[in-house]
């Protein structure tokens, strides 16, 4: 969750995403900052995120993180990639980082994903 969004900040759009979870799983957020993680750790903890990454940060940080929070809950529930906006899948798909050519598979390679079913 990026801390400084243009429309509606990382905090706003927590806030919302925690209202309407009600009773649904919890969804890990992480807080994506380039300002000091001493000083906004304890800030995004209480307005509901889980945990903080700062930028820059290398893409294995990234997945060590991802890991830590995601550790397998989409291969014991599979229903909840029912809910996955193919238009999103699609940004993803389309998404291009620097030398990264294709990031979609480099993420779903990742989380062990079947490509073909999403």
């Amino acid at each position: 969750m990026d801390l400084s969004m243009p429309t509606m900040d990382g905090f706003t759009t927590t806030g919302l995403i925690r209202q309407r979870e009600a009773q649904l799983q919890r969804v890990p957020i992480v807080a994506l900052t380039a300002h000091d993680a001493a000083g906004y750790r304890e800030t995004c903890i209480e307005a509901g995120m889980d945990d903080l990454l700062t930028k820059p940060y290398t893409l294995e940080e990234c997945a060590q993180l991802l890991r830590r929070w995601i550790a397998g809950s989409l291969r014991t529930t599979p229903d909840l990639l029912s809910s996955v906006d193919p238009t999103a899948v699609s940004a993803l798909r389309n998404l291009r980082a620097g030398k990264h050519a294709d990031l979609y598979s480099k993420l779903v390679d990742l989380f062990g994903w079947d490509r073909t079913n999403h």
